[in-house]
């Protein structure tokens, strides 16, 4: 086992910043507190990713040129859209090395993924003996149930190892067992599979989103407003419109408010109360009608400008300190990571069996 951990956050940009090697820009849309956490485990090539939050939210992730990932539900979740597309139970989106894309969630999201080097995606031709054709760029795939099923399972027994009992996968055998049983369960899932393909239509509208990312990433943070976005893409706003609300859930103008707040948001967190004031931040980012903004933020966050200004983030938290002990925060809320020390060990012991 190369490592593991588990942390817990509860404001999206530490989240986001969490999520390397892909750069990832996270815009929370529904009203409440933040919280997510995330498990990762490296497995020799592989590396495994659990995410579980629980507000809905819209992201721009720009992936490693060097990995390839590949993402799945875990459980039941609200809704969750790669590029416009919702993610079905059963069903597996390969991502091309260093894509961007919008991922989009309406509320609990329970998300793993596989990522492993591009050199490396060879090993999973090799299995059994076997050879698949070259994969496409991006893809969809649906898997028959009892494949991915397997690989959901696998997944799991991994994700509450790494949270719950470290030392089982420090066991000899059980680290590689786990590793091989993964990349054979993922073969099996690309090689019994449909493929679901995009249309030409869909890929025009991922490129203009593509093109409305970046206009928003070179405006350094500051707010942007239609006309010139859509100046900056040379689309006209009917088509940013309608891309938009496939990609995003909404209309440009509803996201770039929602953005905004979230950049006046980190940046009252960030700023100094004895310099900073929520009027000189609120109308950096567009608010002129002050009223209607602290409505606006107390709806959003549960709170003033006023008293996020007063206050220090929270650092994110590790569900194991330096002493082995488990933090019980993560066990309060997130679904999935709660599992029984007991269940951990008895899932590890048996995989060390097998192997």
């Amino acid at each position: 086992m190369d490592g593991a951990y588990t942390r817990v956050y509860d404001d999206a940009e530490s989240y986001a910043a969490a999520l390397r090697p892909a750069l990832v820009q996270i815009t929370v849309t529904q009203p409440g507190q933040f919280a997510a956490s995330v498990t990762e485990l490296r497995l020799g090539r592989l590396t495994l990713t659990r995410c579980d939050e629980i507000l809905a939210r819209i992201a721009h992730v720009e992936l490693s040129p060097g990995q390839v990932v590949f993402t799945f539900l875990t459980g039941a979740g609200n809704g969750v859209f790669f590029a416009g597309n919702e993610l079905q139970r059963n069903a597996i989106v390969r991502h091309a090395p260093g894509r961007d894309y919008y991922q989009r969630t309406m509320g609990h999201a329970p998300l793993a993924s596989i990522s492993l080097a591009v050199d490396g995606l060879a090993d999973l031709q090799a299995v059994s003996g076997s050879y698949t054709s070259p994969l496409p760029p991006s893809l969809t795939v649906l898997p028959s149930a009892h494949a991915i099923q397997r690989l959901q399972r696998l997944h799991a027994v991994a994700v509450a190892l790494a949270a719950n009992a470290r030392e089982v996968l420090q066991q000899s055998g059980v680290a590689r067992g786990l590793e091989q049983a993964l990349i054979e369960a993922l073969h099996d899932c690309l090689n019994d599979t449909c493929q679901v393909n995009d249309s030409a239509g869909q890929r025009g509208h991922e490129a203009i989103m593509g093109r409305f990312a970046a206009a928003l990433e070179a405006s350094s943070g500051l707010n942007m407003f239609l006309p010139e976005l859509c100046a900056a893409i040379g689309v006209s706003a009917r088509t940013l419109r309608a891309c938009c609300q496939e990609h995003l859930g909404m209309g440009p103008k509803h996201f770039l408010m929602l953005r905004s707040m979230n950049l006046v948001r980190h940046a009252l967190l960030a700023a100094d109360n004895e310099i900073s004031t929520v009027t000189q931040l609120a109308t950096e980012f567009g608010f002129w009608e002050l009223g209607r903004f602290a409505v606006t933020y107390r709806e959003l966050y549960g709170e003033a400008p006023s008293a996020t200004l007063r206050r220090d983030p929270a650092p994110p938290r590790d569900n194991l300190s330096a002493a082995g002990e488990r933090n019980s925060s993560v066990r309060q809320w997130v679904p999935g990571l709660g599992q029984p020390r007991e269940h951990a060990l008895a899932w590890g012991l048996s995989l060390a069996e097998a192997s």
